[in-house]
Order: C-alpha cells, then sequence, then structure tokens
C-alpha cells in the first residue's frame, strides 16, 4: 500500500513539473529562512544557559525612587549572606580599564575586582591555576586563555610578573581561564583578567556604606528551590529595618530586586547600562519566521486546492473500489510530506549556503550542530509539521468528495475551494505588505537617529583613550593646536557616550519628600564646550579665568534644572561627591541613545583619560598620523588607537541597524514565495480558462478586456489586503517606536507607497501569465471544439 502511494505521489510529481517546482521552491526557501531565523533567535535565547546554575542566580538591581540602577553600596553582599535566608552565596563586582605590561608587550585590558567565592556562582574553567587559592595573595592576577596568548605569545604565563601602568605594585599570575563563554552577559563577558578585591582597600573600603562606594555588581546563588521574587521581597523587608535603624530618612527611596540572570540578556533596560538584547526583536522574528514559513504552506494548500479539479476521477475511482476517506487522508498526506521531504533537502542546502553570510550579518557565529539531539528532532519535526499544514486541507477538501457528486460536476467543492483560495492570498498578501510597511519604518527611524541634531557636532571628531594625563594635557595640546588641520582639543574623564560616573545628588532648595536623583558626572576641560559647540543656556561654562572652578564649580544641563525643580539654578549649592556651586547651565545634548530621554548631568573639572580632536575635513588620514606622532612623543611605550566620535555615535544603533537589515531581505523574500505561489495560481487560472479567452477572443475581446478580466480579482485581492493589512502594521510598528525617546511618527505615505507597490508586483506577477494566455491563438483552444 506505502509503495502505490509513493509510486503515484512521484507520478504527480514528475507530471506537473511546474507546480511541483513552484511548491518545492516555495518550500525550501521558506523552510531555509524559518531555519536561519530561528538559529538566531535561539542563540539569543541561549544566554547564561551553558551555567548548570544559572536558573539560580540573580543580579541585585537598586531601585532609588524610580531610578534603576546595576549596583550596590560595597558591604550590601555581606549584608545579604548574612540577614535574608534561602542564599547559598553571595559575590561582589568591581571594574577598572587597566594597562598591562609584560616586556615589551602591552594590552589594554577590561579588569573585574572579584573575591574567590566568585567562581562559586560562575565556575569558569580553569586551564592553570586552582580557583580556590589562585587570589590569595593581593598581587595575584587570574588572566584569560587570550590575554595570555597576547601578553605571552606561546609562554607559560603561571608565575610570570605584569607591570601595571601607573601603578607600582607588580602582579603574578596564579590562574588561566578559558576565555569567558560568548553567551554571557556582557559585564562579565567583557573581562580579560581578574584581580582580588582587596587591592581596592589602598584607595578606598569596599566594607564602607558611603555612597562613592556604591558602585559594586552584585551576584546571588539561590538555594535549590527558592523562589527569587520571594527572597527579593524578604531582602526588601529586612533592609528596610536595617535603614530604619542607622538612617530612617532613607527607608522610602531605597529598594533592592533581584533580575535572574537568564533575563539580563534581554530584558535589562537599566540606568547607566548597554541594552545588547531585546525582546521585542526576538519575537518579531520569530514571527516573521512563522510567516514566511506559512506563507510558503499556502502556495502548497491554494495550487492543491485549484487543481483538485484534477483529481476528482482519481478519488471517485478509489473510492467506488473501497477506498475510505481516512486511506485518501494518508495518501494525500504522503504525497505533501514527500514534497516537504525534497523541499527540505534543497532548504538544508541554502542554509549551508548562506549560513556563513548570515552569520557575519548578524555579528553572531550560528551553526547547526547535528550531533545535537534537539537541533536533529527540531528539524524532523518542521519537516513533518510543514507536509501536514501544507498538505492537511487539501487532504481534507480531496477526500471529502463523494463518486456521486463527481459525476454530477464539482460545481460546490469548487467553489468553497475557491473562496478559501481568495482567503488565502488575501492572507498572503497582508503579512506582506505589513512586512514592507515595517521595513520602511525601521529605515525612516534609523535614518532619523543618525541624522538628528544631537546638542553637539559629532563631524571630524576623533577620539583616543590613554591613562590620566598627569600634567601633560597642556602640552599635547598645545603641541596639536599648532598645525593649521586642527581646529580645537579638549579631554574628559569617562568616554562621552559611556558616562559611567554618577552620584545621587543633594542641592540647595531641595525639598525633603523629592525623590532621588542619580546624576550621571562627566570629568571636563574647560575647552570641552567650545570643541563639541556645545550652547549654554545661562550662566558660564568653566573657564581658566576662574581658578576655583576645580574644586567649587558646577556646570549641568537643562535636564538637571527640571530634576532638581530650580527657577534660579545659578549660585545654588550642589552636593554630588562634592559640595559646588552651580556655576552654568548647558543646554541638553544627547549622551545616551536616542532610546532615552536626555537624563540630567552634571560636569565636572577634574582628571582625563579621553582626548578629543576636532580636525579639518581635508586629509583627514593624515591628519590623523600626524596626532600620532605627538602623542607618542610623550607616550612612546603605549600604543595608539583612535576613533571617530561619528562612528561610535553610529554603532548604539547598531542593533536596530541589523533589524533593519534583516527585516527589509527576509520582507524580500516573502514577497517573492508569495508571487511564486501567485504566478502558479495565475498559470492554472488561465490554463482552466483557455477555452473561455478562445471564444472571447473569437468574439472580438481585445488583449487587454482578456488581462483585465485575468487580473481584475487579484488586484481586488491586494486591495482588501491592504486594507487588512494597514491597521494591524500600524499597531504593531507603533508599539516598536514607543520603546525610542525621540522618534518618527508612521506617515500616511508610507502605507500608501507598501500598498501601491505591493500592488505592481501583483500585477507583474500576474500580467506575464494573463498577457501570455491573451495572446495565444483562439484556434488552439478551440481546433477541437
Amino acid at each position: 500500500m506505502l509503495e502505490n502511494y509513493f509510486k503515484i505521489a512521484v507520478r504527480n510529481i514528475s507530471r506537473n513539473k511546474i507546480y511541483s517546482f513552484i511548491n518545492i521552491a516555495g518550500l525550501a526557501i521558506g523552510m531555509a529562512c524559518f531555519i536561519l531565523i530561528m538559529l538566531w533567535v535561539q542563540d539569543e535565547l541561549s544566554y547564561e544557559r551553558y551555567n548548570k546554575n544559572a536558573d539560580r542566580i540573580c543580579r541585585v538591581i537598586w531601585d532609588m525612587d524610580g531610578t534603576q540602577i546595576f549596583a550596590t553600596p560595597g558591604p550590601f553582599a555581606n549584608w545579604l549572606k548574612e540577614s535574608v535566608p534561602g542564599i547559598q552565596e553571595v559575590t561582589r563586582v568591581n571594574a577598572d580599564g587597566k594597562k598591562l605590561q609584560y616586556k615589551d608587550k602591552r594590552l589594554d585590558a577590561t579588569v573585574r575586582y572579584i573575591e574567590p567565592r566568585f567562581f562559586d556562582i560562575f565556575p569558569f574553567r580553569f586551564i592553570k591555576g586552582d580557583p580556590k587559592k589562585a587570589l590569595t595573595d593581593v598581587g595575584s592576577i587570574i588572566i584569560t586563555e587570550s590575554t595570555a596568548q597576547k601578553l605571552f605569545a606561546g609562554e607559560d604565563a603561571m608565575g610570570k610578573t605584569i607591570i601595571q601602568a601607573n601603578d607600582p605594585r607588580p602582579l603574578v599570575v596564579t590562574g588561566v581561564v578559558k576565555d569567558i563563554p560568548r553567551l554571557t552577559h556582557e559585564y562579565i563577558r567583557k573581562t580579560d583578567c581578574f584581580l582580588s578585591l582587596e587591592m581596592l582597600r589602598t584607595s578606598r573600603n569596599p566594607d564602607s556604606w558611603y555612597e562613592q562606594n556604591a558602585d559594586y555588581k552584585t551576584y546571588v546563588l539561590l538555594n535549590k528551590g527558592v523562589s527569587y521574587s520571594t527572597v527579593s521581597e524578604k531582602m526588601n523587608a529586612e533592609f528596610k529595618k536595617f535603614l530604619d535603624k542607622y538612617n530612617p530618612a532613607l527607608s522610602s527611596h531605597i529598594r533592592f530586586f533581584l533580575q535572574p540572570i537568564t533575563k539580563t540578556h534581554l530584558y535589562s533596560d537599566f540606568k547607566f547600562e548597554n541594552k545588547e538584547g531585546n525582546i521585542q526583536y526576538v519575537i518579531f522574528f520569530t514571527l516573521i519566521a512563522a510567516f514566511i514559513l506559512f506563507m510558503a504552506c499556502i502556495n502548497f494548500m491554494n495550487l492543491a486546492t485549484a487543481r483538485s479539479i484534477k483529481r476528482t476521477k482519481e478519488v471517485g475511482l478509489r473510492k467506488v473500489i473501497g477506498a475510505n476517506r481516512f486511506q485518501l487522508i494518508k495518501q494525500f498526506l504522503g504525497e505533501s510530506i514527500l514534497i516537504s521531504g525534497i523541499a527540505f533537502v534543497f532548504a538544508m542546502a541554502i542554509v549551508e549556503l548562506f549560513l556563513p553570510a548570515f552569520s557575519n550579518f548578524t555579528g553572531k557565529p550560528l551553526s547547526i550542530d547535528f550531533s545535537n539531539i534537539e537541533i536533529f528532532i527540531g528539524l524532523i519535526c518542521l519537516l513533518i509539521f510543514t507536509g501536514i499544514i501544507s498538505g492537511s486541507y487539501p487532504a481534507i477538501f480531496l477526500s471529502s468528495f463523494t463518486p456521486a457528486k463527481i459525476l454530477k460536476g464539482p460545481g460546490g467543492a469548487h467553489s468553497r475551494s475557491s473562496l478559501l483560495r481568495r482567503m488565502l492570498v488575501i492572507g498572503q498578501f497582508t503579512i506582506s505588505v505589513v512586512l514592507i510597511i515595517g521595513t520602511i519604518i525601521i529605515y525612516q527611524q534609523l535614518h532619523y537617529m543618525k541624522n538628528k541634531d544631537l546638542g553637539f557636532d559629532k563631524e571630524n571628531v576623533i577620539y583616543l583613550e590613554t591613562e590620566d594625563f598627569a600634567g601633560k594635557y597642556e602640552a599635547i595640546k598645545n603641541q596639536l593646536l599648532q598645525h593649521p588641520e586642527i581646529i580645537s582639543v579638549a579631554a574628559s574623564g569617562d568616554m562621552l557616550l559611556n558616562i559611567g560616573t554618577n552620584n545621587v545628588a543633594d542641592w540647595e532648595g531641595k525639598d525633603e519628600n523629592a525623590k532621588w536623583v542619580s546624576f550621571p558626572t562627566l570629568y571636563v576641560t574647560e575647552d570641552f564646550a567650545q570643541m563639541l559647540k556645545l550652547r549654554m543656556a545661562e550662566g558660564r561654562f568653566f573657564s581658566k579665568e576662574y581658578p576655583s572652578d576645580e574644586l567649587e564649580g558646577f556646570v549641568i544641563n537643562e535636564a538637571a534644572v527640571k530634576a532638581m525643580h530650580l527657577k534660579n539654578p545659578i549660585g545654588k549649592r550642589l552636593n554630588a561627591g562634592r559640595k559646588c556651586k552651580i556655576i552654568g547651565v548647558v543646554k541638553d545634548f544627547n549622551f545616551r541613545s536616542l532610546r532615552n530621554q536626555v537624563e540630567p548631568l552634571i560636569l565636572s573639572l577634574y582628571g582625563y583619560q579621553h582626548l578629543y580632536v576636532r580636525v579639518k575635513s581635508g586629509d583627514i588620514e593624515k591628519t590623523v598620523g600626524m596626532v600620532e606622532q605627538i602623542y607618542h612623543k610623550q607616550y612612546p611605550d603605549r600604543q595608539f588607537s583612535v576613533h571617530f566620535l561619528d562612528e561610535e555615535i553610529d554603532r548604539l544603533y547598531q542593533s536596530e541597524g541589523r533589524m533593519g537589515n534583516i527585516f527589509g531581505y527576509f520582507s524580500i523574500l516573502a514577497i517573492f514565495i508569495a508571487c511564486l505561489g501567485l504566478f502558479g495560481l495565475v498559470s492554472f487560472v488561465s490554463e482552466n480558462m483557455t477555452k473561455e479567452i478562445g471564444i472571447r477572443k473569437v468574439l472580438g475581446a481585445s488583449v487587454a478586456n482578456v488581462v483585465s478580466t485575468l487580473t481584475k480579482d487579484f488586484a481586488l485581492w491586494t486591495l482588501l489586503a491592504n486594507i487588512i493589512a494597514w491597521p494591524i502594521a500600524y499597531f504593531a510598528m507603533n508599539k516598536w517606536l514607543q520603546s525610542f525617546a525621540y522618534r518618527i511618527e508612521a506617515s500616511l505615505w508610507v502605507f500608501v507607497l507598501s500598498g501601491g507597490l505591493t500592488l505592481l508586483i501583483v500585477l507583474l506577477t500576474v500580467c506575464y501569465q494573463a498577457i501570455k494566455a491573451a495572446t495565444a491563438n483562439p484556434v488552439e483552444a478551440l481546433r477541437y471544439e
């Protein structure tokens, strides 16, 4: 029986080559797109999953009157372990950047200051050394495998001494760990080496509750079976008791909560933190994958039900000789699964061919591991699911025919199938229109963000990172300004787009019940405003004419004035790390992504690590080479690495850019799949209308009349698809746009353009076959009548 079914299926595929090709090509492209997108989705959902304790690890988020940051006071971790039940282990981490040197090798390294218990929560694999003993000595350092390769180039790193720039304390390598797994959240993943937290005691006390000490990251390992929400409730209840005892005024302003580490990558949108992943994008692309696969299945359904008239005699004959409906359903489902199997082979070939490019496109090293039983089973399920979904309705529809109805004529049944085909085609193009609108709006928003006035001039500004200038800034600045290609020079502590320093502020005239405000603080030179062309709202910027500015002056932005509810801010006292008076208010400028409103900002004079140079727009490469020469005169032993400010700003929207590109490419593929099915459907309709077209032409119908007859229904279906798609697209894209503080408005012309573009594509697809049928010789159609 199965052999007979297989033979019939093969004969049908070979007999109807055009329709078989359309079905196989559509399903292959649909499955390939689905697999590629789901590989990306799986990767996004896999962060931290390599850690066997991932479901029990959380990080502590500090909430100060609604301002949520990933930070805690230094002693909080130890207090938490002692005061709150349900916790197995707690550790704290602090960060810094270091210039490490071994012999003539130098390296800019990202350092994490940790405690030995850190490795009880994050069990990174040690290549050499003992995680329990590696940081026993304060002068110890644990480095990653890639850091060891860069510094020691094949030598055994263990026991070697590393020198720190601007720090006389030598570091002895006591451990080498495998590189931090890629699927780790950013704060831990971007680590080159680990130092003992005890090293910080020379400059601060990690066990002090002072505000200046509130920049530790705290991680918690819960006991098995304990809910993180329960621990969060208990933690806040106990901490309130603690504050009520020592500082009751703070208890109504501060709370903490736990965030599962498995949600860190996709659900983090806290202040002072870069947002790497986005659950919205995961949902969007999962829907796109499902839609594309569904559209490929629709093609199969459309063509199978349209061609059902060709198989009615076969169904009638089988039923006459005793076949029941279940056997016919099995036969037709078997045929669709066979076609899906053939398409699956081609789909895997497409995936293998385009996976390297797709990986490079998404910035992820994606691959298919066939040895992974879950992936293998998933692919088999995809094949079977596609076959069943594609063939389910045709199988049920064809098996419902009765011999008596077939002999009388198929009218009623085919009327029902024609209605279904209309609905499926409308559904396909509804999805296509939604994807086109989405693509256009994403590109519009991206263009808007890249070209919006940020409140400062980002063009032709280069910057480089160095150690503290230690009195060399003026010398470097004066040498640079001697060159005619350099317009201005300035410096700052943190990089402008990555301000990590922040202070909880108090100010003159503050309401006792006012919310706490955490202010990012950027340390700058007096020429910073001139170099970036910042505009003053009132007061003045720092000036060398006022030497007291360094210790007694702050400049704030307009957002800070609003946050503090100050009517006349100039001259008011402000305590943010130290007590100073406000000497000026700078107009708001966007120093973070346009996803966020401009935050309150404090500018202060202090130590500098980033040098900014505005150059003329001539030979920039030559000018950068000259900057390098001057830099090396002052720092002959340091690495020169330069960046362009406008390029760094563009990187803020890298994820949106990738999303727009992926949206665009897969929208094109979705439309192609829809047109492929439409082409097959029009071919079949024109084939069935051959005699009707011949008669119309004999009676005097023109080519235009015939083309109009064949295309008007498809045009109407496309217009109906637009009517359905527009509100869906508006709702979906408006929801996406709400995630940006600064955004475009979805314009009517975008919807009209998308509708017109879809209609044009449909007409081009349909008209080819319609003109071909209309220009055929009617004699050929009516010769045997």
